[in-house]
């Protein structure tokens, strides 16, 4: 993260990625591979952001997220909207609410990108029915929520 170039950040990455235990620390490891993921995404490199996550049977509501920023970043619609409903699901399942939050604010920014806002009603809805219950991520997605035109009484 704190790499003095692309180069070494992504070394850095992939060694965090396979020295740490599966279970064990797993934020560590999503976090590492999030990190390496955007940076494989700025360099448009979708095919190796995309094989991070292969061979796997099941990916979590965050991960889900994170392909579907991949797919969203080459403006590949349909595919990023599956993954973040997809998220938007296992984090609703999982009692995981800023996830499902944050899947559902990029729900609504895909659609309005992707020129179909008339899908995004029920996310918007589900945006402000949860958004009041946690302050701290309305303050944090502040930025995004303005520039979607989404006003979420503080």
């Amino acid at each position: 993260m704190y790499a003095d170039t692309d180069i070494l950040a992504e070394k850095n990455y992939r060694k965090a990625l396979s020295v740490l235990p599966n279970p064990q620390d797993w934020w560590q490891g999503e976090r590492a591979q999030a990190h390496l993921v955007g940076l494989l995404i700025k360099q448009s490199r979708w095919q190796e952001a995309l094989d991070l996550f292969a061979g796997r049977d099941s990916l979590s509501a965050s991960e889900e997220s994170t392909v579907a920023s991949i797919y969203s970043s080459q403006k590949q619609w349909s595919q990023a909207e599956t993954h973040y409903l997809n998220s938007f699901k296992l984090a609703n399942l999982g009692g995981q609410a800023q996830f499902a939050l944050d899947a559902a604010l990029a729900l609504v920014d895909l659609q309005q990108q992707a020129g179909t806002p008339e899908k995004a009603e029920a996310h918007l809805q589900f945006i402000h029915r949860e958004a009041n219950k946690s302050l701290h991520w309305v303050k944090l997605h502040k930025p995004t929520l303005d520039r979607l035109g989404i006003a979420i009484a503080e």
